[in-house]
């Protein structure tokens, strides 16, 4: 059983047993900087709050490496390494710039983690994997203020079939939801890529991808929660109705012309 907190309900996360259900509404913000080892709001962001410049992190404030496995919690915005929190285990296989979670730190939902995965979508699926085999060995290891400048919105290419032979290779939480018949019987990496023309680049013989940008702030790395796009900003405004000028007025049913 989980014990009741307003409109939440915490349940335990350890390495044997998950959270089995996420809470239906969002829990109130308990973060501060008085309960972690610096204080979370004098960090300084960049414009797409991926990383600070003070190079603070997680629950004890140790240093990000660009090609850590992070958690973004969904209340404080704060980022986490995928090895510090207690609601993931190896069998997880959560792999860098994975998106498919909710996540809320132990501050914030009042002393046990929060997690659930989402299911992912293929076009999802693929950018995690050009992340992953894009990006040279000596930036992921690097720290992310060092190798900021050095990645340069340049095209490096990488052949189809090593995003499927990658997918395959780490198959796990990042493929919730999908099944290995879709990958080898289905072509579902393929037949994406029609739809990706804003996030990669094609060759012409459609054999090998690109991601557009490597920049770090460019990186696609916030979990698929804290992207969706508001209502309000999705839907077109409904156009206005023309006043009719004054001065003339409506005639009414059945009055004589």
């Amino acid at each position: 059983r989980g014990r009741r907190c307003g409109i939440w309900r915490e349940r335990a996360c350890t390495p044997s047993r998950r959270s089995c259900r996420w809470p239906d509404a969002r829990a109130p913000r308990m973060a501060d900087g008085s309960k972690l080892s610096y204080n979370l709001d004098k960090l300084t962001w960049d414009t797409a709050h991926h990383f600070n410049s003070q190079n603070r992190y997680s629950y004890t404030g140790k240093g990000r490496k660009l090609g850590d496995a992070m958690l973004q919690c969904e209340t404080c915005m704060q980022w986490f390494h995928a090895k510090d929190v207690s609601c993931l285990t190896e069998r997880d296989n959560f792999v860098a710039f994975q998106r498919n979670y909710r996540f809320n730190c132990r501050i914030c939902s009042g002393g046990s983690e929060q997690f659930s995965l989402l299911t992912n979508t293929w076009s999802c699926i693929v950018v995690t994997a050009l992340h992953n085999l894009q990006l040279p060995l000596e930036m992921k290891n690097a720290d992310v203020m060092e190798v900021a400048t050095k990645l340069a919105d340049v095209v490096r290419w990488v052949p189809v079939d090593n995003v499927v032979q990658w997918i395959r290779d780490h198959w796990g939480s990042l493929c919730h939801g999908r099944s290995l018949a879709q990958l080898d019987e289905g072509n579902a990496v393929r037949k994406c890529l029609a739809h990706m023309d804003g996030l990669i680049h094609l060759s012409p013989d459609k054999s090998e991808i690109s991601l557009r940008s490597l920049h770090p702030i460019k990186l696609h790395m916030k979990p698929m929660k804290n992207m969706t796009v508001s209502a309000s900003a999705a839907l077109p405004a409904k156009p206005k109705k023309e006043r009719e000028p004054t001065g003339h007025k409506r005639k009414r049913s059945g009055a004589p012309a």
